[in-house]
């Protein structure tokens, strides 16, 4: 892989060669390693965390945006925009929630809150790991018309 390409371009070029369904937990998991770093003392650890769980999480995102545009019989500009609503909504419900985390247990609270999610989101990924891959049909070669 070449090293000056972002996360989410390298998470999505190897799901691309070995498999949405095969890949996807690896960058969930960095996501869940990086939210424990920050956890830690020494400042250094918890900036590495922050820049491990930016890493892992657009890496999941990358590779769950084009799943469900791949996954999508019809309609894909539909489920891709279904897809974006709840990652947009989720985004403000669950900031909102990482706020009364915040306020009820301090930083803690937080990482927890954050933990709790990740290890949802490898179980979820975990779960459509299960779900029978699609089976794309060759395309049929056309025949040019004679002259």
């Amino acid at each position: 892989m070449c090293w000056d390409r972002s996360a989410s371009a390298k998470f999505g070029t190897l799901a691309g060669r070995r498999g949405r369904r095969t890949i996807f937990w690896i960058p969930v998991v960095l996501l869940i390693v990086g939210v424990a770093l920050t956890a830690m003392t020494p400042l250094a650890l918890v900036i590495a965390g922050i820049a491990v769980v930016t890493i892992g999480f657009f890496g999941a995102h990358s590779i769950a945006s084009a799943w469900v545009g791949r996954r999508a019989q019809a309609a894909r500009g539909q489920a891709a925009a279904f897809y974006l609503f709840f990652y947009y909504m989720g985004s403000s419900v669950l900031g909102s929630a990482g706020g009364v985390a915040w306020t009820h247990a301090g930083w803690p609270g937080v990482t927890a809150f954050c933990l709790v999610l990740g290890v949802a989101a490898l179980v979820i990924g975990l779960v459509l790991r299960t779900v029978p891959p699609l089976v794309v049909e060759p395309p049929v070669p056309q025949r040019m018309p004679d002259p």
